[in-house]
């Protein structure tokens, strides 16, 4: 039985940036691309519409 159920609505509970960046980095450098955690921290904030324009 399921007695409770919690949202993390973009990190308002856990502040999880810093292990999804190292989990980002790992998946990039496992297809060959060679991606720093500097370089993807600094597109923190930025929203789907803007980062569609590098794809």
């Amino acid at each position: 039985m399921v007695k409770a159920i919690a949202f993390d609505l973009d990190g308002t509970l856990i502040n999880d940036t810093d292990i999804l960046i190292e989990a980002e980095v790992k998946a990039f450098m496992s297809k060959g691309a060679i991606v720093t955690y500097s370089e993807l921290r600094s597109y923190g904030g930025t929203s789907i519409k803007d980062l569609a324009i590098f794809f």
